[in-house]
């Protein structure tokens, strides 16, 4: 393992942090630990945070910014700065994930990638908290993967899958940067290849609680477990109009969230007077409306007409789903 010399610096770095959809989502039972077995597609969108990675020699020295937020932990050499006083916290995923990753290669090998340096990370949030995006998480595995290779440490996806648990259910979804089919708690994932298609978020003007909706009473937790049969991953690769047009797939939140929150519930009923199909993703607030191939100009034409017909109250985003290897923060071994 060819690790980063006390000297050297690695070079300024910028990635981007791509959100998710769950395509759909079954509750199959609450184990012992508390915890829920699930069964979820993930794929994720192009709607993007940003980060960025710079070392400096330790010097003591401090970058202060007039809009920037300042999370600092005086006994680690990691600085995150965001424009977010709620963010910029110690408990942050991305301050979490790049502390991980050090006292990991601390414990494994006696070597601190940051003995000599002092490592600044900005966060730049574009995806909306609380909305069923994975965000954070997203957030969590870029830090993962791009320092995995600034710090050259060359660690394998087998390796960095059980320290993404760690932080969270979601963060080994994005460490396979592919459409992942999930069991478990999440953390159980088989890679698939699926058609990009285009979508319509709709964003409402609320955040919702991931552990409220999941404790609540009258979440279905006995959704059978479904086989994707080899046909139907066929199918995938080229629409996923499959998804949309059986009730076998669904989201197990929906009905519990749209009870709790009107705004949400609205978004339904107002979907259902343009006859389209709409989907929550994770535990929401956001809601997709997919809208076909991005290869098809129909598909375009239904995501603009639905954004000028939506009503004032929310936001209209219009993404396209990513393929396996479309978007690649970083190199790792498989």
């Amino acid at each position: 393992m060819a690790t980063l010399s006390p000297s050297a610096l690695p070079p300024a770095t910028t990635v981007h942090a791509p959100a998710k959809l769950n395509l759909f989502l079954h509750i199959n039972g609450r184990r012992e630990d508390g915890y829920h077995e699930l069964q979820s597609l993930f794929q994720a969108v192009d709607l993007y945070d940003g980060l960025s990675f710079i070392h400096t020699a330790r010097t003591g020295d401090r970058r202060e910014h007039q809009a920037i937020q300042m999370a600092i932990d005086p006994l680690s050499p990691i600085r995150l700065s965001t424009e977010s006083s709620e963010q910029a916290n110690t408990d942050n995923l991305v301050f979490r994930a790049a502390e991980l990753l050090r006292q990991w290669q601390i414990t494994t090998t006696g070597v601190d990638p940051l003995a000599d340096k002092t490592l600044h990370i900005t966060l730049t949030k574009v995806i909306p908290v609380g909305a069923g995006l994975g965000g954070g998480s997203s957030d969590a595995a870029s830090t993962l993967l791009t320092l995995n290779q600034l710090w050259r440490l060359a660690l394998p996806l087998k390796t960095l899958l059980p320290l993404g648990l760690q932080l969270g259910a979601d963060v080994p979804f994005f460490l396979y940067q592919s459409p992942c089919l999930a069991d478990g708690v999440g953390e159980e994932l088989m890679p698939l290849q699926l058609a990009s298609e285009r979508f319509l978020l709709i964003h409402p003007a609320c955040h919702i609680s991931t552990p409220a909706i999941f404790g609540h009473q009258a979440l279905t937790r006995d959704t059978p477990k479904r086989k994707i049969a080899p046909a139907l991953r066929d199918e995938l690769t080229a629409s996923l109009s499959p998804l949309w047009n059986s009730k076998v797939f669904g989201n197990d939140c929906e009905s519990v969230v749209r009870i709790q929150y009107p705004e949400v519930d609205y978004i339904f009923d107002w979907a259902a007077t343009e006859s389209q199909t709409c989907r929550l993703t994770g535990t929401g607030s956001t809601v997709f409306i997919p809208c076909g191939p991005v290869a098809s100009p129909e598909s375009a034409e239904l995501a603009n007409r639905l954004v000028q017909r939506l009503p004032s109250a929310y936001v209209g985003q219009v993404v396209i789903g990513l393929t396996a290897g479309s978007h690649k923060v970083g190199t790792v071994l498989e």
